[in-house]
């Protein structure tokens, strides 16, 4: 049965009718095709074993393509939980120099000084300990200068003090 090429004249709706017309022929005839491969018997062993459990080579390479359209977003979603370089950077920008761009009584005090931040790193007196800005709060690098060694023992159990 011959279908009838969408013209310019046609509105929408007759378009969509010779195509869904066109497309259930070609659904048809490759439904006919399956049929004649399958029946015939004469696909060589290569054809058969490339189907790969498949009833039919296409049905297998079709779903080799889905599996392979799906990689990209896969790829993403491994790598998104990544620091981005972007991010990586502003980190090491934060705390490059090492040195302290200033100290502050008590962590409120930085909080308020600079309430979105800044770069550089900030020593609180209060707690002994260096902070940085990693958005959306300054967070402890740890003691700044420990004297936490004052008064302890070697191993030669020797006690002796930093002065």
């Amino acid at each position: 049965m011959a279908i009838d090429n969408i013209n310019t004249t046609d509105n929408l709706n007759a378009g969509r009718v010779k195509l869904n017309e066109a497309i259930d022929q070609a659904n048809t005839v490759q439904d006919q095709l399956d049929t004649i491969v399958i029946a015939s018997g004469t696909s060589d062993a290569e054809t058969i074993q490339a189907r790969g459990g498949e009833a039919l080579l296409y049905n297998r390479l079709d779903k080799v393509d889905t599996q392979l359209a799906q990689i990209p977003q896969q790829i993403n979603d491994a790598v998104e939980p990544k620091a981005g370089k972007v991010y990586v950077d502003q980190q090491i920008a934060n705390v490059a120099s090492g040195s302290p761009k200033g100290s502050y009584e008590t962590l409120t005090d930085l909080e308020t000084a600079f309430p979105t931040g800044t770069t550089g790193i900030y020593v609180v007196t209060a707690d002994g300990e260096w902070y940085y800005w990693n958005d959306p709060s300054w967070v402890s690098g740890g003691v700044y200068q420990t004297t936490q060694w004052l008064n302890t023992t070697t191993t030669q159990n020797e006690v002796w003090s930093v002065i």
